[in-house]
């Protein structure tokens, strides 16, 4: 979603509009009528039927139910309409949001309505911090303080090509949230989302509804969940492949140096980095294939060479690469050998801290050096322990 803040930018590729105009202290709008201009009145200008929906709304308050608007117009003149000078008849806010929901690519994966009454409006910043406020842009932040502020927005939304129905006006329904999005460069960015309620009683097409949860943090705890199965399935498959290496060398010995860090792939909706087999084996040669919790942890041996089993696993675990985005995670200096059971129990088990706290005063000063800036408590919460 795009913003206009400057009324001289290309207007086709705009969605979310601020306008300042004249104030007055009564109210714009209050609930009330489902009588429409755009339903009984078709001959009526754009800009008419708008003028008078909005008088009908604030002076006939007898009914609560909105049935919707057969008048359409394009963007431009939706625009024209709000950025002309107002008459004194007309009372309108200081500030006012004019948002333009356009579904006539497709629906997409925001800006969607929980169970139809209720928008949860995707905003038009990214940013890095989260729920960072202070940096919020003009638009985010006229939205966060929706409530506060006593503002209203103005909906439009299109099913065909530029062909835009004023939908309603909306007010604050929820507390804004925060849902993560990873770039196909692999950051991850935070974007706020703000839950909308529309003034009179409205059921959007369940086409538009949000599927799976009531509201996006569902969803995101879906694609977290998806994430986590197709890094462990990246993981099970490294391991795998080690074992048909040709183990030649008997030793490795760090290079203290950083990799750039390598573009994702996206795998089943989630991004998901490249484990370079070749770099894990070095991990293990470098540890002379011995537990790094206990030496003395039993295995067995493997098939391919005299070598005890082993598996190598990311302290810092790939899937948080979002926070490096300069420096690989994927060097050996960052991977551990474990046993089984070891690696098991850092996933899966009690006492993961404890392994971890070992773990990370013995590599401290290796990552250091391959730029990998972390403290204990940041690896812990990564492992929630």
């Amino acid at each position: 979603m795009t913003v206009r803040i400057n009324y001289d930018t290309n207007i086709e590729d705009e969605e979310i509009y601020l306008f300042n105009e004249k104030d007055d202290k009564t109210p714009y709008y209050e609930k009330g009528t489902s009588y429409n201009y755009f339903d009984e009145e078709e001959n009526l200008s754009f800009e008419d039927a708008i003028f008078y929906y909005e008088n009908d709304m604030r002076f006939n308050p007898y009914k609560d139910t909105y049935l919707g608007p057969k008048k359409q117009a394009q963007r431009k003149e939706i625009l024209d309409y709000y950025l002309q000078p107002y008459s004194e008849d007309r009372i309108v806010n200081l500030e006012e949001l004019v948002v333009f929901l356009d579904y006539s690519q497709g629906i997409r994966e925001f800006d969607l309505w929980e169970e139809g009454n209720i928008l949860h409006l995707r905003g038009s910043g990214k940013y890095k911090e989260r729920f960072d406020i202070s940096k919020l842009n003009e638009i985010d932040y006229k939205l966060f303080y929706l409530d506060r502020d006593e503002k209203r927005v103005h909906l439009f939304w299109a099913e065909k090509n530029n062909e835009f129905k004023y939908g309603y006006t909306m007010i604050q329904h929820d507390e804004p949230y925060q849902i993560e999005e990873d770039d196909e460069n692999g950051d991850r960015w935070y974007v706020w989302i703000f839950p909308l309620l529309p003034v009179l009683k409205y059921q959007m097409d369940k086409k538009y509804w949000i599927p799976y949860g009531r509201d996006y943090k569902e969803l995101q705890k879906i694609k977290q969940n998806e994430e986590k199965l197709q890094n462990a399935i990246a993981d099970q498959e490294m391991l795998h492949e080690i074992n048909y290496l040709n183990i030649d060398k008997t030793n490795y010995e760090y290079l203290g140096k950083a990799r750039k860090r390598q573009k994702p792939k996206l795998v089943n909706g989630v991004l998901v980095y490249n484990r370079d087999r070749q770099i894990a084996l070095n991990a293990l040669l470098h540890a002379g294939f011995l537990c790094e919790i206990n030496k003395e942890h039993p295995s067995f041996i493997r098939k391919n060479s005299e070598k005890k089993y082993m598996e190598c696993h990311h302290l810092v675990p790939l899937s948080y690469s979002y926070k490096f985005p300069d420096i690989s995670l994927d060097v050996e200096e960052n991977i551990v050998c474990l046993c089984s059971n070891c690696h098991n129990q850092l996933h899966y088990g009690k006492g993961a801290d404890v392994l971890l706290k070992k773990l990370y005063l013995e590599r401290h000063s290796y990552l250091e050096k391959v730029g990998i800036h972390i403290t204990l408590n940041e690896l812990l919460e990564m492992y929630e322990v």
